[in-house]
């Protein structure tokens, strides 16, 4: 009786001892060493659990295409209990391994700790207000984080007229972010001439090559505000005048109406000056990235 008791013993820890296995592309893998996980699996690799574990706990990723390279993003938690392949697109987080006497529930949450840990991190865009980039320097970026607006370094040489004083230019009243293009593309479709010579200020930008680009255009009025607070005299960022702007006006592309255009002036921020059009001032062009 005794001798059977002691098998029995001796059997049970034979199976608390039992190696922990999992099957990763058909090869036995140990499961139960501390340096086995996290273990990623590609698309295309399998995976299954071997008694004694009952079930894998991994997170899947979706693999997604940029411009900046392949970035992965959280798709689900998933319990493995018989053999699976890891979807095209997809990258596999094998995390944890459970057997009989454990719950695939206590794993999840573990994971799901370690998940609200990543999801709840800080945001940090890819482009800084400051930054140089494209040609220029990032006065403005979008809710993305990857693309924007980015002013010349320099203003462009000599001052310019808004040009079409007396008449109003059909759709360059556009003051919003994002509305400068296409004021400055309206102004030069319409032709506008000035009063004592020379291009518009909407043509000067157009034709400014600068860094090795030839898109740049006149900002529109909120952009023109946009770029005196975060890289001009408004100082917001700690980037205190890093665009070298000088305490003068400059031309926006919004107009007002067919005798006045609007202007900010980087003295002060005041974005509500309004100044005839036949006034030569300075121009500083912007691009997006």
């Amino acid at each position: 009786m005794k001798k059977n008791i002691l098998t029995s013993l001796l059997f049970m820890v034979a199976m608390l001892l039992q190696a922990q296995t999992i099957d990763v592309n058909g090869t036995k893998m140990l499961a139960n060493q501390n340096n086995s996980f996290p273990l990623w699996l590609s698309s295309g690799s399998s995976v299954s659990p071997e008694y004694p574990v009952f079930s894998i706990s991994a997170i899947e990723f979706s693999i997604v295409e940029s411009t900046e390279g392949n970035n992965m993003v959280f798709s689900r938690v998933l319990e493995i209990t018989e053999t699976q392949t890891v979807p095209e697109g997809t990258t596999w987080k094998i995390e944890s391994v459970q057997t009989a006497n454990q719950s695939f529930n206590d794993s999840l949450n573990v994971l799901s700790e370690q998940l609200d840990s990543v999801l709840n991190a800080p945001w940090t865009p890819i482009y800084q207000l400051g930054d140089m980039v494209e040609g220029g320097i990032v006065f403005y970026v979008d809710e993305t984080g990857e693309h924007g607006l980015v002013a010349a370094q320099e203003d462009l040489e000599g001052t310019y007229e808004w040009g079409c004083y007396g008449e109003y230019v059909d759709g360059a009243d556009s003051t919003w972010i994002g509305s400068g293009l296409q004021n400055t593309m309206d102004i030069t479709n319409q032709g506008c001439a000035t009063e004592n010579g020379g291009i518009t200020a909407a043509q000067a930008a157009l034709d400014a090559e600068i860094n090795g680009y030839s898109d740049w255009y006149l900002p529109s009025r909120d952009e023109l505000y946009q770029m005196y607070l975060n890289i001009g005299q408004g100082g917001l960022n700690a980037n205190n005048n890093i665009g070298g702007f000088e305490n003068n006006m400059y031309w926006s592309s919004s107009e007002i109406s067919n005798s006045y255009a609007w202007c900010v002036s980087f003295n002060n921020g005041n974005s509500f000056h309004l100044y005839y059009k036949y006034y030569s001032i300075t121009v500083r062009v912007i691009r997006a990235f």
